[in-house]
């Protein structure tokens, strides 16, 4: 494609922001953060083991439930919670805009929007396994839970793969549509 004097930009398109706001990233610390009060409280109350799928478990991947052993779990699926909550992030303010204005960058906002709802609901799932787990929770809703999950999964993508990538079958581009947003790559 020839190189363009000239830049396009939607001065007039909505800011993106994470769905739910900053209440919906939060509130699964706030969960895990709730979670380890209570666990701590009662200690006595919990299950004897608990999974631990890290290098603190024993080839059972089951550890002894202890203060430490707590905290280790709800502090891993604290992480994993804010790598989610990150790339929700990044996903909506850093990931390139191929259209500027017009039906396209709706669509492209769409679907930004959706890959970003859709890493905020497994932070949500991220959580619920730890409540599963210091409940003693019977296998029966562990198997409903990664039902649930898988459910979960394959409805966003079969809904992502409607709008298309980038947006694209939401948009109905228009064959005399540009190519990009006319940036050069070194800016």
């Amino acid at each position: 494609v020839p190189a363009a004097a000239t830049v396009e930009i939607d001065l007039a398109a909505p800011a993106e922001r994470l769905p739910g706001g900053m209440v919906a990233v939060v509130l699964p610390f706030v969960v895990l953060l709730a979670l380890g009060v209570w666990a701590e409280t009662h200690i006595k109350r919990l299950p004897a083991h608990l999974p631990l799928h890290n290098s603190l478990s024993g080839p059972d991947r089951w550890v002894a439930t202890t203060p430490a052993t707590v905290l280790a779990l709800l502090a891993q699926t604290g992480l994993l919670c804010l790598l989610m909550a990150g790339s929700a992030w990044a996903i909506l303010h850093w990931s390139r805009r191929i259209a500027a204005a017009g039906a396209a960058a709706a669509g492209e906002r769409r679907f930004r929007r959706r890959i970003a709802q859709l890493l905020l609901v497994c932070e949500y799932f991220l959580v619920l396994p730890q409540i599963l787990a210091m409940l003693g929770a019977p296998p029966a809703a562990t198997m409903f839970w990664a039902a649930a999950l898988l459910a979960t999964i394959v409805v966003f993508i079969v809904g992502l793969a409607r709008i298309g990538q980038g947006g694209s079958r939401y948009a109905g581009a228009g064959p005399d549509a540009p190519l990009g947003d006319r940036t050069a790559d070194e800016c």
